[in-house]
């Protein structure tokens, strides 16, 4: 998938980041952290590169002045479109050899897999 995001100056890392922004506008970095399920020093890092691209905004929240809020720009929803093209070709890809049964059994066991884990990870990357 790095390939096909190159031309976009943007990585599977980024990738993710953007499309949960724009699913979740106004998440904590803290909050991202746990739907992504990567090291907070990565997604700082991201982040900061995110915002100086101009995909990214950090806002003060209203309610709570201590925490920051993140948010896609204008340019981030643009390239959130694109993204999800991506996605999608990269996805149909990967699948494309299996038949509709094994398609749905292979989601299935995806889901399985990250339901189990999901504590687990949450409990790694927050320790």
């Amino acid at each position: 998938m790095n390939a096909e995001l190159k031309p976009l100056n943007l990585s599977e890392n980024n990738f993710m980041i953007i499309s949960k922004l724009f699913n979740h506008p106004g998440v904590s970095q803290i909050e991202l952290n746990r739907l992504i399920y990567r090291n907070h020093s990565i997604i700082s890092k991201q982040i900061k590169r995110l915002q100086n691209m101009g995909y990214v905004e950090m806002k003060v929240d209203p309610a709570n002045k201590t925490k920051r809020q993140l948010f896609l720009t204008d340019k981030g929803i643009a390239v959130n479109s694109k993204v999800q093209l991506i996605q999608a070709s990269v996805n149909h890809w990967i699948v494309a050899e299996l038949s509709e049964s094994d398609r749905e059994n292979f989601e299935n066991i995806l889901k399985q897999i990250f339901s189990n884990k999901n504590t687990e990870i949450q409990d790694i990357l927050l320790s």
